[in-house]
C-alpha cells in the first residue's frame, strides 16, 4: 500500500469540500444535502479511502451491507407493537449500538491479523465496507447473530453503551499503535449514514426528542443518537446525506443531540454538496479517464470522441450531476455521438415515462407531493407543488413559449424542486 493512505487519490479527485468541512469541525454532526446523482455517496467514498471509519446505508439493494436496512425492519416491527415513542425510541438507540458493535468487532479482527499495516489500509476497509456482499456480508451476518441471542432479553442501554464505548476505544488504541501515517490518537474516526432519507421518512411520530421527550421524531433520529452514544464529539464524527433530507432534519438535529443548544450558537454545520459546478470538474473526470489508458493513440481517441464542446454542453444540461454526467459520458464512447447521448441522458432525468428512474425529475416531484400529501402538519410553510408548477406551465403559456421549460429556466427547476432541503 501507499506510505500515506492520501496518496491513492491523486489531489485534483479529491473530495475537498466534504474534507474542508471536517478538518477542524467541532460539532459531532454534519448533515449533506444534495440533488440526486450529485456525488455525494462518491465523495464520502473518497473520504472513507483517505480516513478511517464506517459506511452505513439504509436503502435496501444498495451499496454497504444490509445491516442497517436490517435495523431499521427490527424496528419497525417493534413499532408495530405500539408501546409508545419512549419504549420505540430506547430499543431503536439500543438496537443501533448492537448494530455499531458488530461493524467494530469486524474491524477489531482486522486489525489484529499478522502484518495487517503493511496489508490493510483505510482503502481497504472502505471497500471491505461498500461492497460487502463479495465477502457474503458478514456485517449483516454478525448483527443477525448478535440480534438473535438479545432478542427478548431486557437489555438498558446503561449496559450496552459501555460495552459499545470499550470497543470503539479499543479500535481507535490499535489503530494508533499500528502507526498507520492517516490515523493517530488525535484523530477522528467518520462515520457515514447514507441514503439516510430512508430514516428520516420511517415513523415520523413514533419516536421522541431525547430532549424534549413531547417533541416527535423520526426514526433517524434515534439511530443517530444511538451512534453518538458510544463516542465523543473528539472521537467520532457522524456525516448524514441523501436526496430525501429534508430542512427539518436540521430543526430536530439542532435541537436533539449534538446541536447548537450546547453551545449557545445560532449556527449549525452542514453541506449542500455542490457537484460539479464547473467545466473543470467535468474535464478532469476525462482526464482521470485517459490516465488509465495504456498509450498516447487511445488517448486521443478519447479527445477526439468528446472534444471541449461536448464537455461544455455536458456541463450546461447535466450541471452538477455527477451520475448523469458519467451516463452520458459512457453513452457517448459507445456510440460515437455525443450530442446524441447528452440528449439521451437529459431526456431520462426529465421526462415522465423515465418517472421510475433514480433522480429523475418528475419522480422526485410525485416523491416530495406525497411526503407533502402525507404530513401536511410538517409542511404548513410550503406551497403546493402542483401549485408551483402550475404557476410556472401558465407563465410560459402567456408568454407563448415554444418549449415547457426554457434553457434559462433549467437552473430554476433544479434549485426549486431537485435541492430536497427546500421542500422536506
Amino acid at each position: 500500500p501507499p506510505s500515506n493512505t492520501s496518496d491513492a487519490v491523486p489531489e485534483k479527485f479529491r473530495s475537498n469540500v466534504l474534507l474542508e468541512r471536517l478538518e477542524g469541525m467541532q460539532s459531532q454532526d454534519l448533515p449533506v444535502f444534495g440533488v440526486s446523482g450529485c456525488g455525494k455517496t462518491r465523495s464520502v467514498i473518497e473520504m472513507l479511502c483517505l480516513q478511517w471509519g464506517f459506511y452505513f446505508n439504509a436503502a435496501k439493494s444498495d451499496l454497504g451491507s444490509s445491516d442497517l436496512s436490517q435495523l431499521a425492519d427490527f424496528i419497525d416491527t417493534k413499532t408495530m407493537e405500539e408501546q409508545g415513542p419512549g419504549q420505540n425510541t430506547a430499543f431503536a438507540r439500543n438496537m443501533t449500538l448492537l448494530l455499531f458493535l458488530s461493524r467494530l468487532l469486524v474491524l477489531k479482527y482486522c486489525l489484529r491479523v499478522p502484518d495487517c499495516r503493511q496489508t490493510f489500509s483505510s482503502a481497504s476497509w472502505a471497500l471491505l465496507q461498500v461492497c460487502p456482499h463479495m465477502f457474503q456480508d458478514v456485517f449483516s451476518g454478525l448483527f443477525s447473530i448478535l440480534y438473535d441471542k438479545l432478542e427478548g432479553l431486557t437489555i438498558f442501554e446503561s449496559a450496552l453503551r459501555p460495552i459499545v464505548r470499550q470497543e470503539l476505544l479499543s479500535v481507535r488504541e490499535s489503530l494508533a499503535a499500528h502507526a498507520y501515517p492517516n490515523f493517530s490518537s488525535e484523530s477522528k474516526l467518520r462515520l457515514v449514514v447514507d441514503e439516510a432519507q430512508v430514516l428520516s421518512d420511517k415513523g415520523s411520530t413514533k419516536f421522541q426528542s431525547s430532549y424534549l421527550e413531547t417533541d416527535p421524531r423520526p426514526m433517524l433520529s434515534p439511530v443517530l443518537n444511538g451512534f453518538r452514544g458510544a463516542g465523543s464529539r473528539n472521537e467520532l464524527t457522524i456525516i448524514y446525506c441523501g436526496t430525501g433530507l429534508s430542512i427539518r432534519t436540521l430543526h430536530w438535529a439542532m435541537s436533539s443531540g449534538d446541536g447548537i443548544k450546547e453551545y449557545g450558537s445560532n449556527t449549525f454545520p452542514y453541506i449542500e454538496f455542490p457537484g460539479w459546478t464547473s467545466v473543470d470538474s467535468v474535464q478532469a473526470y476525462v482526464d482521470r479517464l485517459k490516465e488509465q489508458l495504456p498509450d498516447d493513440e487511445s488517448k486521443g481517441q478519447v479527445d477526439t470522441l468528446i472534444p471541449p464542446a461536448a464537455v461544455e454542453m455536458l456541463h450546461k444540461r447535466l450541471t452538477g450531476r455527477f451520475r448523469p454526467i458519467v451516463t452520458a459520458i459512457e453513452g457517448i464512447l459507445e456510440t460515437d455521438k455525443w450530442d446524441i447521448a447528452i440528449d439521451k441522458t437529459e431526456t431520462m432525468i426529465t421526462s415522465w415515462k423515465d418517472r421510475q428512474r433514480r433522480g429523475n425529475l418528475c419522480g422526485e416531484l410525485n416523491r416530495l407531493e406525497a411526503k407533502i400529501s402525507e404530513h401536511p402538519e410538517l409542511f404548513t410553510s410550503c406551497s403546493s407543488i402542483r401549485e408551483t408548477l402550475g404557476l410556472f406551465l401558465y407563465r410560459h403559456h402567456l408568454l407563448d413559449a415554444s418549449s415547457t421549460v426554457l434553457e434559462n429556466d433549467v437552473q430554476l427547476v433544479e434549485a426549486a424542486f431537485g435541492r430536497i432541503k427546500l421542500f422536506g
